[in-house]
């Protein structure tokens, strides 16, 4: 199958600042995130995908269309919700969705017909009548939202969409695009600096940073476990367990107030390719707890999350830290 999104060294300067440095990438159908730090490039590919940047070099398609040839065409084919409001304040959500789905091609009737149903779909539906420039900005967000939304695209390119958003707010966006990712069968690029929003959401990740293309691929391939590493919650004489698990070859720390991280170096846990040193892990830990009357509520491998790949391959990139 074709990839939805697939380019060829591009290379982008801004006087003196390389903004994309050789960038290839593959993108395949699912939900695709677009990681990095403030700076690493991001929106500058995106509106190079999207033909509002020409590239200085190299080439690219989306959906099967010259990025440099065919980007109005590509701009009605996919939803666009960029970094920075666009929205016309003195316009209501309704008049405004309606009017993002004219200039994608929709007749007037049917752009209008769609505002209500994608105002509704993204909470919006008792608030359509009101104009734009009153709203919060978790509500601007949900409209911006809604106009990428309207003409029902194939391939939705998303720029930091829950930027100033506070904690319900970036919730209730991220439960959207999840449903829209998983359900609705769209396809997303999701650009954030954020990481758990991209760990929320989607299933393959393009790392960038510096402008160059330092990961891309699968994410649970590559959020790969710590073998010899058991994460465990226990309830009773957590000192007595511990020292059970020490003179069984085990050291013990504490990874938060209530989860104990238990560690072996032992040469038999030195390669993930087998699970035989978790099932090893498992039995002493339960041993340990039966003889010191602990409680074992919890017990799995260690797995590497997204901040820790990210900050492994931007540090050896030479890139800077992202948010949380």
């Amino acid at each position: 199958m074709p990839s939805l999104i697939s380019t060829n060294g591009i290379n982008k300067a801004f006087g003196p600042v390389r903004a994309l440095s050789g960038v290839t990438l593959d993108v395949p159908r699912g939900a695709t995130g677009l990681l990095g730090p403030n700076g690493a490039g991001k929106s500058t590919l995106i509106r190079a995908l999207v033909g509002l940047v020409k590239p200085d070099s190299g080439t690219g398609r989306v959906l099967g269309l010259d990025i440099a040839s065919r980007g109005v065409e590509i701009r009605r084919r996919i939803g666009y919700m960029p970094e920075h409001e666009c929205l016309i304040g003195e316009l209501s959500a309704v008049e405004m969705v309606a009017y993002a789905g004219q200039v994608s091609g929709m007749t007037r009737k049917a752009a209008l017909q769609r505002a209500h149903e994608v105002l509704h779909f993204v909470g919006m539906g008792d608030e359509r009548y009101r104009e734009v420039g009153t709203y919060s900005t978790g509500m601007k967000q949900k409209v911006n939202l809604a106009q990428a939304l309207v003409h029902d695209p194939e391939l939705l390119l998303l720029d930091e969409p829950t930027n100033g958003l506070d904690p319900r707010g970036r919730r209730e966006m991220l439960d959207l695009l999840r449903f829209l990712a998983r359900d609705a069968g769209k396809s997303v690029l999701l650009s954030s600096h954020i990481l758990p929003d991209v760990e929320h959401v989607c299933d393959h990740v393009v790392v960038l940073a510096g402008g160059e293309v330092l990961l891309q691929g699968d994410m649970r391939s590559q959020l790969r476990g710590e073998p010899g590493v058991m994460n465990v919650r226990a309830k009773g004489d957590i000192e007595a367990f511990a020292s059970g698990l020490a003179t069984r070859g085990y050291s013990v720390d504490a990874a938060d107030p209530y989860m104990l991280r238990v560690v072996t170096g032992g040469p038999e846990t030195g390669s993930s390719d087998t699970g035989g040193w978790e099932e090893t892990m498992t039995c002493d830990i339960m041993a340990a707890a039966a003889a010191s009357g602990v409680q074992v509520r919890y017990a799995s491998a260690s797995v590497m999350h997204l901040e820790d790949l990210f900050m492994e391959i931007v540090q050896r990139g030479g890139g800077e830290e992202v948010g949380r």
